[in-house]
């Protein structure tokens, strides 16, 4: 056998070395950097600090909206949440005094991250997603009692710095104390900053702020008493149901909550629209509404329509939501009404316009006044229960 000279084993040896770092992956399936190292800026309320990632960033779709790019929007949450909440406790070397950062190992040198997401890249932030982000922040930042840092502030594209700006982001997860004024006011189009919280007092200061768009929209005269009466009734009902049993004892939880819920909403007077977006990281609907004394009609309806053996864990999700938005009477003969959202669903009967959506876990449910009922499910989960309620009360 013909010897290998020096040089050429040398270059073998290079070759091998190359192949096994390319095969060096992450828990998120992203390469870990070795030849190149990222130099990133972190910002977590004070002056940016110059770090470095150890993965390559993840790229989120350029257009993240559960209505318009639902699959990617919901595939790309799931992976993205994972990465941000799991992602810290793989690594013994991370600062106890800041959970998502690697100190330097040298006196000198730059501290690390295991990765971040390239914000640069969104080009369409809807509010659902936004507010997605600001609670799983929020939840982190609690949990850690330290703010997740910003990557890359600066480089964050105009559409997700913009959304983000408007809907109070960055005073909820307290990256700034800077808090200005609920509600921002521009021109014909008014929005509420995020109010989170978890007991009856925010739960009433919520109500007060949306109440407030919806008198930014009332004609002179004021909107009829039947639509002013169903307005306050369903929201708050809706409000009071998911503050008192998204969370419920007992429920084994996939990431651990903190019990909150989070509220924001956009009044469009040259439309007369009304946008309420809910948000929890609770059980679902499809864990919950299975637990209660349902009607036997929709408990009938509930076993004609779910899959008997699912393709993947969600599979009848939108079959259960779609059955807790059918008011009824209970087997106890007690009024049965859901969480609130049926009568969200007859307040856009009694405008004419408007639509409900509603993504709980894996499933998802879509009302409007000019098509059929929508339900589906899909097998990533939106981490909780999303409802996005608009009413058209521009003819009211």
């Amino acid at each position: 056998m013909k010897k290998i000279s020096p040089r050429f084993s040398k270059w073998l040896l290079h070759r091998w070395k190359s192949s096994q770092r390319r095969k060096r992956t992450g828990p998120d399936n992203t390469r870990l950097l070795r030849r190149k190292k990222t130099v990133v800026y972190l910002w977590d309320g004070g002056e940016p600090t110059k770090a470095i990632s150890i993965r390559e960033p993840m790229a989120p779709p350029a257009h993240l909206c559960l209505e318009s790019n639902f699959s990617e929007t919901i595939a790309f949450i799931a992976k993205w949440r994972n990465s941000l909440s799991a992602g810290h406790k793989k690594s013994s070397a991370l600062s106890k005094r800041h959970p998502w950062i690697v100190p330097p190992k040298k006196v000198g040198g730059m501290p690390r991250i295991l990765g971040f997401t390239d914000f640069a890249k969104i080009e369409q932030l809807s509010t659902a997603v936004a507010m997605i982000v600001t609670a799983e922040y929020d939840r982190l930042a609690i949990l850690a009692d330290e703010v997740p840092p910003a990557v890359n502030i600066h480089e964050w594209s105009d559409a997700a710095f913009q959304k983000l700006f408007e809907l109070g982001f960055f005073e909820t997860v307290g990256l700034t104390k800077e808090v200005s004024s609920l509600q921002k006011n521009n021109g014909e189009l008014r929005s509420m900053k995020i109010v989170s919280g978890s007991n009856a007092t925010e739960l009433e200061a919520a109500t007060r702020e949306i109440a407030k768009l919806s008198d930014f929209l009332a004609p002179s005269n004021g909107f009829s008493e039947e639509v002013s009466l169903a307005l306050n009734s369903s929201l708050g009902e809706a409000m009071a149901n998911v503050a008192a049993h998204a969370y419920p004892e007992g429920h084994e939880y996939i990431r651990k909550p903190v019990g909150k819920w989070w509220v924001t909403a956009t009044a469009d007077r040259s439309k007369g629209k009304l946008t309420v977006v809910i948000y929890d990281q609770g059980a679902s609907i499809p864990v919950t509404y299975p637990q209660k004394d349902i009607p036997q009609a929709i408990l009938d309806f509930i076993t004609l329509r779910r899959v008997r053996t699912p393709r993947f864990d969600f599979e009848n999700d939108g079959v259960y939501i779609e059955g807790a938005m059918k008011p009824g009477k209970t087997q106890t003969n007690q009024k049965d009404r859901g969480l609130g959202l049926p009568e969200m669903k007859e307040l856009i009967d009694i405008c004419g316009s408007g639509s409900l959506t509603i993504y709980s876990r894996g499933g998802v449910y879509r009302y409007d006044s000019q098509s059929e009922v929508k339900s589906f499910s899909h097998p990533h989960s939106v981490g909780g229960t999303l409802i996005e309620w608009v009413l058209d009360l521009d003819r009211q």
